[in-house]
């Protein structure tokens, strides 16, 4: 296991992608949707007893991206803007026996509320910018997207950890469609654990 600085070392030396959020449009938005509906059923085999895993897009739904910006002090990076013009949610590798596994990303509905919730009680954890925008089945892990366009992070995404300090916390992608990207390709896995 890595300490916290030897984590910050090892990210510094190896660049999780090439493309800034910036660089990032529609059709790139467009192919990630595409290979999310393309999911349907898979089974997790990296474990003692195979588990099915299911993945759900949900229709694309009128929302008020100003309102939650508003609300949450953030500016929304284009592409979720452009994500969530075509899916409402996402349910990704989903346990369907126990519910034990699975990334689920809340609709623009159910982002404020959630993102308050979660944010609750652990407030020096998180940071302006921040926009809690799902989280993991079964071990509390939340996916979290910086928007805050004055940093340099704005537009990448972490993993906040249930008990661990922000330190401790994973980088896994400058984009939130890297994330996904990355994501699918790995089936549901935790590919970031995996780096260590």
């Amino acid at each position: 296991m890595f300490s916290a600085s030897q984590r910050r070392e090892k990210e510094a030396i190896m660049p999780i992608n090439q493309l800034s959020p910036t660089h990032l449009g529609a059709s790139d938005v467009a192919t990630l949707v595409e290979r999310l509906q393309a999911i349907g059923s898979v089974t997790l085999s990296g474990t003692s007893s195979p588990c099915p895993l299911r993945s759900a897009v949900g229709p694309a739904q009128p929302y008020n991206g100003e309102a939650i910006e508003r609300a949450l002090a953030v500016k929304l990076p284009d592409e979720l803007r452009v994500l969530w013009e075509n899916v409402s949610s996402l349910r990704l590798f989903e346990d369907v026996r126990y519910g034990q596994w699975g990334l689920i990303l809340w609709s623009p509905e159910q982002v404020v509320d959630a993102h308050c919730k979660h944010v609750k009680g652990r407030e020096q954890d998180f940071r302006p910018g921040d926009v809690i925008l799902g989280e993991f089945l079964g071990d509390s892990d939340l996916l979290v997207l910086r928007c805050d366009p004055e940093a340099e992070d704005y537009g990448s995404v972490l993993i906040a950890l249930p008990i661990d300090p922000r330190a401790e916390w994973y980088r896994v992608g400058a984009s939130l469609v890297e994330f996904l990207m990355e994501f699918v390709e790995a089936q549901g896995e935790k590919f970031w654990e995996k780096r260590q």
